[in-house]
């Protein structure tokens, strides 16, 4: 079973999307959709740690300045092309970019000069950021907060915008005297001049276009108009339309000259797109860890030992207090846990509390448990839980039940977490219930580490007289018939079949 599979039964998509709402931009949101299912320890500490480092950046001074971090990859990418600009608005997300790199490195370095090394893992990702305050100024004199570039980019480039307000100016003025006249004759519907393919037009209605001499350029909707540049003006449109050309190519040569500035730089600016998408990443996860109420437990070779661990979904859909946390120990003298007690009961909950807890920790986000709580690593995480009928293939649920318990017994070693609702239930109980031990033992001789939900009594009975597997239950208040979510390893747990069916069924006792 590809961990995949395992993230969607446990609906791990729910944790990443509450961590992609604390991320700053796409590059921290892409790094969210990317993230990886650690089996190797010395790589989970560290990048645990690097998200415990920024939880007490957070705490201490707050949020890192990632405010105005945009994906510059496609503009960057143009720039390896010799002789390519790009427009002024992506110069903008550049400069963002870059001021967004310095006031990071900045931040951090501050803060590790006075931490005395409690940042360690995090000034070493900002300490190769790269940053270039006269690249900065060079953009900032260029381009404008509108995305435009400024008249004073260049004198060549202030002298021909000069130029221009010029020229159309003494071209509006010649326009406005030919329209008065034509208006006069009642030639136009309107004493407005206005532009047709970047040229300056009067409208003439359309009866009377031979009697204005000039290049029509184009008609109304209702064609009732026609925008006519007269003969007098042509020669003045020339002269505009040419400084409009050299106004162009100036442009071009300025944003060149700047392309170039900063395509001196394109492997460090590339590296700083990489550490900032890992530094928004960590900073969201983070930000999810202390709303969370979120820590790094210790990781152990040899058990799992939950101690006041959170359901993570049920903490973002319910207050803290309203969630019972759940206390559980595997892998000492036992390496099965066999929970029994009636529906409703907590103990598909339980199945998913851990699971979900061990993929998040094996995915570098720290999990809602005591930090006193223990955690082992697996290869594998696999899961067994809800209505698997397939219609498509025709299968039972237990048919398909039973394909998926195959995979699993196939796969599993001991650096495995099963986890199993309901094991070998829809079938007949003495069958269930034999299949079941064999299942159980099978993973135990493997020395897997296994978690299963029953109704079935043989199978407790199994789990009492067998080695490494022991009974557990959820507390459950007989009086109200109500459960209490309380976790209890060694005794198993009663149906309450008649007792709640009594209460469902009957009005009286």
């Amino acid at each position: 079973m590809h961990i995949q599979e395992t993230k969607n039964k446990l609906e791990f998509d729910r944790i990443v999307s509450r961590i992609k709402h604390y991320a700053y931009s796409d590059l921290g949101i892409e790094k969210c959709d990317e993230i990886i299912f650690y089996t190797n320890p010395e790589l989970l500490e560290t990048e645990l740690d690097k998200v415990v480092e920024l939880k007490e950046i957070l705490n201490a001074a707050g949020e890192l300045p990632l405010d105005g971090l945009k994906d510059i990859r496609k503009s960057i990418s143009k720039m390896k092309i010799e002789g390519y600009f790009i427009t002024p608005p992506e110069f903008l997300h550049i400069l963002e970019f870059l001021r967004v790199s310095r006031k990071v490195y900045k931040t951090i370095n501050e803060i590790s000069r006075s931490d005395s090394g409690k940042t360690n893992l995090i000034s070493g990702l900002t300490d190769n950021l790269f940053y270039d305050k006269i690249i900065e100024h060079n953009i900032e004199i260029t381009i404008d907060e509108n995305g435009e570039v400024k008249d004073t980019a260049s004198s060549a480039l202030n002298k021909i915008r000069k130029q221009i307000n010029t020229h159309s100016e003494r071209l509006r003025k010649t326009l406005d005297g030919i329209l008065k006249k034509v208006s006069e004759k009642e030639y136009s519907q309107e004493d407005i001049v206005t532009q047709r393919d970047g040229r300056f037009v009067i409208p003439v209605k359309v009866e009377n276009k031979r009697s204005v001499a000039g290049i029509i350029h184009s008609s109304s909707n209702t064609g009732a108009t026609v925008f006519i540049e007269p003969t007098e003006s042509i020669n003045l449109n020339n002269e505009l339309t040419e400084l409009h050309f050299e106004e162009k190519r100036e442009i071009e040569k300025i944003l060149r000259e700047l392309a170039q500035q900063l395509s001196r730089h394109l492997d460090e600016i590339k590296a700083n797109i990489e550490i900032l998408s890992e530094i928004d990443f960590i900073q969201a996860k983070a930000k999810y860890a202390i709303e969370t109420i979120s820590v790094k437990p210790y990781i152990n070779r040899d058990k799992v030992n939950l101690i006041n661990a959170f359901h993570p979904v049920l903490i973002q859909t319910h207050k803290r207090n309203e969630v019972v946390p759940l206390n559980l120990l595997i892998g000492e003298e036992y390496n099965t846990l066999v929970i029994s007690g009636p529906n409703a009961g907590g103990k598909t909950v339980v199945l998913k509390t851990v699971g979900l807890n061990q993929v998040m920790l094996q995915s570098g986000i720290l999990v809602p448990v005591n930090p006193e709580s223990e955690f082992k690593l697996f290869e594998n995480i696999f899961i067994s839980i809800g209505d698997e009928q397939s219609l498509e293939n025709d299968l039972s649920t237990f048919s398909s039940h039973l394909r998926s318990i195959k995979e699993i017994v196939d796969n599993a070693n001991e650096r495995s977490l099963i986890l199993i609702d309901e094991i070998a239930s829809g079938t007949d109980p003495v069958l269930g219930s034999a299949l079941s031990a064999a299942i159980l033992k099978n993973f135990s001789e493997k020395n897997s580490t296994t978690i299963v939900t029953t109704h079935n009594s043989e199978l407790k009975e199994f789990a009492y007289n067998t080695d490494k597997i022991e009974n557990a239950s959820l507390e459950f208040n007989v009086e109200n018939l109500s459960p209490n979510f309380n976790f209890i390893i060694g005794v198993p747990g009663q149906s309450f079949t008649f007792e709640i069916a009594r209460s469902l069924i009957f009005l009286s006792p």
